[in-house]
């Protein structure tokens, strides 16, 4: 699925990319604040770490060869990218062939869904408001903006001592472990938020959203081992399903109105 990107275009956006976070890096060091709106990675930097994270996945786990599963998978994620405000990316999707219940989103666009989330034979409005909730994590850059904020004393220092190649990997290793830890709670919310708003533009209930997390719920104390890494990498599913109720009825009031 992955496809190395060659050539001197590439080499030049690699160079560039690096250099601005090289430069970003010696101002945290030096004392100095970047400010939170600048953008230290700019998209072509993004798509180029998140294939790089994106195919340490696949690597590590796999992907599904179901074909229904990933058609299935394709069709909603299409649909939400549409109305995402952010069509200028490639983006991919794919089922990584694990049995936990899990969905997750790389920077630069892809999106995945677990083999054990696609066996649930979910409805169509709750997988709509799943992966929509990925698809806001791409377009609203929540990842990229996670890692631009852990350009801190120690990530800049070693950015600033290499003068090998190694530079890139550091960077994409740091992305991989904040992916690994989650999303933080904002970040979270922003894409339940967003993900209603994916919904209701593409003719979805986005109930759906609030019955999937109440199928969390359920599934949780029959199958705790398949939400573990859920669970440790979302907000608490009470406070959850409970704002995202509000999130709907101010959605829906407001399209009335």
């Amino acid at each position: 699925m992955l496809k190395a990107r060659g050539g001197s275009r590439v080499l030049m956006t690699r160079t560039r990319g690096l250099r601005t976070l090289l430069m970003a890096s010696a101002l945290v060091v030096a004392g100095f604040v970047v400010p939170a709106q600048a953008r230290i990675i700019g998209t072509d930097l993004e798509v180029i770490l998140g294939s790089d994270t994106a195919a340490a996945l696949e690597q590590k786990y796999g992907v599904s060869k179901d074909p229904q599963s990933q058609q299935r998978l394709e069709k909603v994620g299409k649909e939400m990218v549409a109305v995402s405000g952010r069509t200028g990316l490639n983006y991919h999707f794919a089922v990584l062939n694990m049995k936990e219940v899990n969905a997750l989103a790389v920077p630069g666009g892809w999106i995945y869904a677990t083999r054990g989330l696609m066996d649930q034979k979910l409805a169509d409005d709750e997988l709509a408001f799943v992966i929509g909730h990925e698809v806001a994590h791409v377009a609203r850059r929540h990842g990229v903006k996670q890692l631009e904020k852990s350009l801190g004393v120690s990530l800049g220092v070693g950015l600033i001592l290499d003068r090998s190649g190694t530079t890139q990997r550091l960077v994409a290793d740091t992305l991989q472990l904040l992916l690994q830890s989650g999303y933080s709670r904002e970040h979270e919310y922003d894409a339940d938020k967003t993900a209603v708003t994916y919904a209701l533009a593409t003719g979805h209930k986005p109930e759906g959203g609030v019955d999937f997390l109440k199928r969390l719920q359920t599934l949780s104390k029959h199958e705790p081992s398949s939400l573990e890494r859920w669970f440790a990498t979302h907000p608490p599913m009470p406070q959850r399903i409970a704002r995202l109720e509000e999130e709907i009825t101010a959605a829906e009031k407001g399209r009335r109105q």
